[in-house]
């Protein structure tokens, strides 16, 4: 039984003890006459005082949950606003060490690279310690990540509309619904909303510094991917050297909004998995890395290996890896 089915099952008890005190007290009213035995009207007694001390005691028990939750959601806050300022500062760390990799000798960069990697660990040791709090301040880290997850919406429309150069300065009608859930939060973390949502771009910039140093250093950025049945056609039916379109898509297997491989009659052949690794929060933060790299959505792929492909089953995977061809744009090259 959780926190809050505990609550709801005190206010449910306190309820009907405090009906039955009530109906205890209308019953010896209603039936209390001189030839009332001195059992009954004991008995009647006896039954006023064991449901009104139950009613007081579950009272006290929901009051004393209220102010002990109350008190715990205030050190869960304070302790968030910490963590969300380690992840600020993890954040910057690994931007430093990224933006000077390519500008150090190598034995400094694999030193700079070790750095990185640590930083990565304690980032997902932070998204751990966020959950922990969950079952206290749900709402908030709720509401914080939804503030988070418009902020990187309004990013990518942002670079839509740049890409296609149309005004992206127009009223958007996001800021209104991150403005009402602001202002459902504790004041102390209104701030911090904020500046937890800004670390997207943070680690945007972080993901386009690493790709920027693979292209300078193999001369192209390199994606892996995987076919499999649900797709229209599979990989193994194309060779080596054949050019695909790739671009945000769905397919059969609920992937929504993954980077999905076609060719050129618009069949599906496969899905590009998440190259970053743990320097991505999620896939979809991979994928918004890659888009914002090459200031586009859409590109094409030339396949440079194929895994050896078997009897086709069900539900084999066949993987391959591919080189992006397009360009990059101008804002990336400028950094």
């Amino acid at each position: 039984m959780n926190k809050k089915d505990a609550s709801n099952l005190d206010v449910i008890l306190s309820i009907l003890f405090l009906i039955a005190t009530i109906a205890t007290i209308i019953l010896q009213i209603l039936f209390s006459s001189p030839t009332s035995t001195k059992v009954e009207t004991s008995l009647f007694s006896v039954l006023q005082f064991v449901f009104s001390l139950a009613f007081t005691w579950v009272l006290a028990r929901v009051s004393l949950r209220s102010e002990f939750q109350e008190s715990q959601k205030k050190f869960a806050i304070s302790a968030y606003r910490r963590i969300i300022e380690i992840n600020n500062a993890v954040n910057r760390l690994i931007s430093r060490t990224t933006s000077h990799m390519e500008k150090v000798e190598n034995g400094t960069a694999h030193e700079l690279d070790v750095i990185t990697e640590i930083g990565i660990g304690i980032r997902e040791s932070i998204r751990s310690s966020i959950s922990d709090w969950a079952d206290i301040i749900g709402d908030e880290i709720e509401t914080v990540e939804k503030i988070q997850m418009i902020r990187e919406k309004q990013s990518m429309e942002n670079l839509n509309a740049t890409s296609l150069k149309t005004d992206a300065t127009q009223p958007n009608e996001n800021d209104a619904v991150i403005e009402k859930l602001i202002s459902t939060l504790p004041q102390s973390l209104k701030i911090t909303a904020d500046e937890f949502s800004n670390d997207y771009m943070s680690r945007i910039h972080q993901g386009k510094l690493r790709l920027k140093r693979e292209e300078k250093k193999k001369g192209y950025v390199e994606l892996p991917g995987f076919s499999e049945s649900s797709f229209d056609k599979d990989i193994c039916d194309f060779k080596i050297g054949d050019i695909l379109q790739v671009r945000i898509g769905d397919d059969n297997e609920n992937r929504v909004g993954a980077l999905i491989a076609y060719d050129n009659e618009g069949n599906s052949v496969g899905v590009m998995t998440n190259k970053m690794g743990g320097f991505a929060q999620s896939y979809l933060d991979a994928v918004d890395m890659l888009i914002h790299y090459l200031g586009k959505s859409v590109f094409r792929i030339e396949i440079l290996d194929i895994d050896i492909c078997k009897e086709k089953l069900k539900d084999e995977r066949h993987y391959f890896t591919a080189k992006i061809l397009d360009s990059v744009g101008e804002d990336v090259i400028e950094e």
